[in-house]
Formats: C-alpha cells, structure tokens, sequence
C-alpha cells in the first residue's frame, strides 16, 4: 500500500511540476483585456521588404469588415535578382473578432520553386488546432492540438498591442501563433520619434519587441525556448489616429530584414492625419 501511495505522489508531484512549467509564463501576460484606443480604418497597403538594406520582396495586405469580424489578407513575394536566386510567395487570409481581436481562423500559403507548404490554424478558447501540408508529399498530414492560451495569430496580436495606451515605458506581453508555433511576445514602448515613411516624416512610436518560442512537445513542453533566428526588432508606428505600421527592423543572426510602407489608401480613403508634413501646413 505504502509503494502505491508513493508511486502516486510522485505522479502528482510530477504533474503539478509539469503544470507549473507550462503556466509559470501565463502569469506574466499583460493587460489581459483589449485597450480602449480606437478600432482600424480598413485600408490596402504595400510594403517593401528587404535584407541589409537591399530591397529582396514586395507585399500587400489589406483589411475589411465583416459583420462583427475582421479579415487580414496578404500576398507577397521576392522579386528582381532575389526572385531568380530565390522563389518564394505567401498567401494568407485571417480572420478575428472585432470587439475582443480574438482569432478566429488562420490559412496560409507558401510557394517555393519545387514545393509548397500550406498551414490551417483554427483557434479555441483554450488553444488553437493545427494542421500543416508539405505538397507535393502524399503524406495528408494531420491536426494537431497546442494547448496554449490565450493565443492569437500575429496580426490579432499586433491588433491587440495597437489598441493599448502604448504610454512610454509600458510594457504588453502576449502569445501570438505564427503558423508553426505560438512565441511569447514582449512589446516594450521606447518612446517617441520620427521615422520617414512614403516620402514624409512621420511622429511614431518606437515598440521594440523580443520573442520567446513556447515549447509545445518533448521533456521541455510548456517551457520558454530562445529563438536563435530573432535576436530583437523594432516597429514603429504613427502616433496618430491610426497607429499604422511604417517600419520595421528585425536583428537575426545573418544580419537585418526590414519592412517599409510604400503606400496605403484608407477606406474611405484619406490622408494619414499626424504627420509632421500636414501639421506644418
């Protein structure tokens, strides 16, 4: 009796370690509710995107209302010399909840000279279920569930750090899935500054952001993993109505990737207001 006693107070040790490691990072999420700041106009948007100051890829997205939701759609790819050393599309197409910019469903494409990968997200209250394709492969794949919560996709929770008071030195940390694996995401506001974005200067506020991967399988499941491939990055972002991307600069181990606005119509269109440019006038 004694032995089976023991035995089951190992068991429970075990697993209450085990909750332990998978919730001890839970307890740093903050704010838990959606900010108060103004919801998105919808909008189409191009970006070019580059390496070390050369520009190697082109995008668009844009954002439309549906009912009490979202949608976020996304295509992009390499073009000029990049294109011919290296092919690659994406296609992706979210859609979330206007009210708590909770996720609702994630489809992503990636197109690669020989292959394809395609990624289905389909998110619950307690995780988000997971189902990826590596075409032309016969393997059908299959779903697979990551309990980890709360989670969004990467635009939810970009949303979601849009919509807070991003006074200077706050600091927002949340969960966001990137089609492959959900990352622990620090959002720290530096301040105030101007960047130049479509020819204009703009007021922006400086965000830098460090990522943690979230272990999902294997002895370390639930614990926080370093991302070698990210080292840090930094958005910004106008400090206006919108607080619409302009830049980005992301640190990996290769060097620096960056993403710049180059043009954006508002629905209905208009000016970006808050710029330094319109202000002088």
């Amino acid at each position: 009796m004694n032995l089976f006693t023991n035995i089951a107070g190992v068991l429970a040790l075990t697993v209450a370690g085990l909750l332990a490691q998978e919730t001890e990072w839970a307890k740093e999420l903050r704010p838990t509710s959606v900010g108060a700041f103004s919801e998105i106009t919808p909008f189409r948007a191009s970006f070019a995107f580059g390496w070390s100051g050369i520009q190697a890829a082109t995008g668009e997205a844009s954002l439309t209302h549906e009912g009490p939701n979202f949608r976020v759609k996304v295509t992009g790819g390499t073009d000029g010399l990049v294109a011919q050393l290296w092919q690659i599309k994406v296609e992706s197409d979210i859609l979330a909840r206007r009210d708590q910019l909770v996720s609702l469903e994630l489809n992503q494409r990636e197109f690669y000279k020989k292959y394809r990968l395609e990624m289905t997200g389909l998110f619950q209250p307690d995780g988000v279920w997971r189902k990826r394709l590596h075409l032309p492969s016969p393997d059908p794949g299959g779903w697979k569930f990551l309990r980890v919560a709360p989670i969004r996709d990467m635009v939810s929770a970009m949303m979601f750090v849009r919509s807070q008071p991003l006074s200077n030195g706050d600091e927002i940390i949340v969960v966001a899935f990137s089609g492959d694996s959900p990352y622990l995401v620090r959002v720290k506001v530096e301040g105030r500054e101007t960047v130049r974005a479509m020819n204009q200067e703009y007021s922006a506020i400086r965000l830098r952001l460090f990522l943690q991967k979230i272990e999902t399988s294997g002895p370390n499941k639930g614990k926080l993993q370093t991302y070698s491939k990210f080292r840090s990055g930094v958005v910004w972002v106008s400090d206006d109505a919108n607080r619409f991307p302009l830049r980005a600069e992301v640190s990996l181990f290769i060097g620096y990737v960056y993403a710049e606005l180059l043009e954006i119509e508002w629905n209905p269109a208009k000016k970006m207001p808050g710029s330094i440019e319109s202000r002088a006038r």
